[in-house]
């Protein structure tokens, strides 16, 4: 009972003066303060970049077998159009990005690098979790 009269007394109020989403108690609502804190990263729709691969990553997808895996990492690679900055920057690698495929099969990642004034994603290489990052080495962004 006591938990459903809190939840009663705690109901949104919108004020006309402010047009602010406020509690009765005059404190702001949580999804208020939490917009201000967690900015939306995502691209608008207008806003779709191109995807660019390297000539190397044709032959790195010929060597996985499974179909499965190949359609999740094109699927992965089409979504950075839509949202560019959803992989993590790499530390070491200024301007490198990495995203993570979870597979069935086991991880893969997606290394890709953004091309901000042509807006294209340009993916670099693609590969399993335990020798990405060896080749990228190798590669010597």
């Amino acid at each position: 009972m006591a938990a459903g009269l809190s939840f009663a007394r705690s109901r949104l109020m919108i004020s006309s003066k402010s047009l602010s989403a406020t509690t009765e108690r005059g404190r702001p609502s949580r999804t208020k303060r939490r917009s201000r804190i967690l900015p939306n990263l995502a691209v608008s729709p207008r806003e779709v970049w191109n995807l660019v691969y390297d000539p190397r990553v044709r032959r790195q997808l010929e060597k996985i077998r499974n179909k499965n895996v190949i359609r999740r990492i094109q699927e992965s690679a089409e979504a950075l159009c839509e949202n560019p900055y959803s992989g993590k920057t790499l530390r070491g690698y200024p301007g490198v990005r990495s995203k993570r495929i979870g597979t069935p099969e086991g991880e893969y990642r997606l290394i890709y690098r953004l091309i901000e004034e042509k807006q294209e994603v340009f993916i670099i290489l693609v590969g399993p979790r335990e020798a990405i990052y060896e080749l990228l080495e190798r590669k010597g962004l």
